[in-house]
């Protein structure tokens, strides 16, 4: 199953890059505090980061990791981090756990989309590949999510 997870490898290559998460943690788009929509260098960093499903803090860096597991992992994975983080309650309703599935959806979907080990990035709702690492599948580097 391949997903998101944190890694401090490319960090820099941007001036405003931060690394908070934990190295090698599942990540997911955190939610965005909204002033800064449409402006991944904003002072906040939410249009420009992921966040650490355990640590709940974000990084601009993050590659394809290829990891065993099932999709019922992933999503119990992303219940307790939405637990964790006070969006999901000790009784989830029916929108917090679909809200759940979106994001588990979301994740594997845009991750089988690039060869594991690739490097990418995350800019107001646009996954890329980064720039000092060349795309290995002819797609383009680029996709709005």
């Amino acid at each position: 199953m391949k997903v998101f997870v944190a890694t401090t490898q490319t960090q820099g290559r941007r001036p405003n890059d931060f690394f908070h998460a934990k190295p090698g943690e599942i990540l997911k788009r955190g939610i965005p505090c909204g002033k800064e929509r449409g402006h991944p260098d904003g002072d906040c960093g939410c249009q420009r980061s992921l966040v650490g499903t355990g640590t709940l803090k974000a990084t601009t860096t993050f590659v394809v990791a290829d990891l065993t597991g099932t999709k019922t992992e992933l999503l119990e994975l992303l219940r307790d981090s939405a637990r964790q983080s006070g969006m999901m309650s000790a009784s989830p309703t029916v929108k917090e756990l679909r809200e759940v599935e979106v994001e588990c959806n979301w994740i594997m979907r845009h991750a089988n989309k690039y060869p594991a080990g690739t490097f990418l990035e995350y800019r107001s709702g646009i996954l890329g590949v980064r720039s000092d690492q060349p795309s290995t599948d002819g797609d383009s580097a680029q996709e709005s999510v």
